[in-house]
């Protein structure tokens, strides 16, 4: 199962506007995504927070800036994946997915 959640005020407003929005965060999810082999990782593990553990995974750009963050969820039954991601110090996008 895959959620998405966009994050916009704007999406409110008419379907032109709708349509160039969701063009301008498809543009800035794929330029992220492309480069993010090229940012620097940080890993963390949280404890307690789901039954098998929690890992944390924030890509940050050479500015220092956060552009992805990766938090995994680990379950007896699959990995519950929401990449969060970031263009400025703002959330614009939100992923998530269910992998069994």
């Amino acid at each position: 199962m895959v959620s998405l959640l966009l994050v916009s005020s704007s999406l409110l407003g008419a379907p032109d506007s709708v349509a160039k929005e969701i063009s301008a965060i498809r543009r800035a999810y794929g330029s992220i995504q492309s480069q993010a082999h090229k940012f620097s990782q940080v890993e963390r593990t949280l404890f307690g927070y789901s039954a098998e553990g929690t890992g944390i995974v924030a890509y940050r750009d050479a500015k220092g800036r956060v552009r992805k963050i990766v938090v995994t969820d680990m379950g007896d039954t699959g990995q519950l994946v929401t990449e969060y991601f970031f263009q400025g110090d703002k959330l614009f996008f939100v992923f998530r997915q269910w992998i069994r």
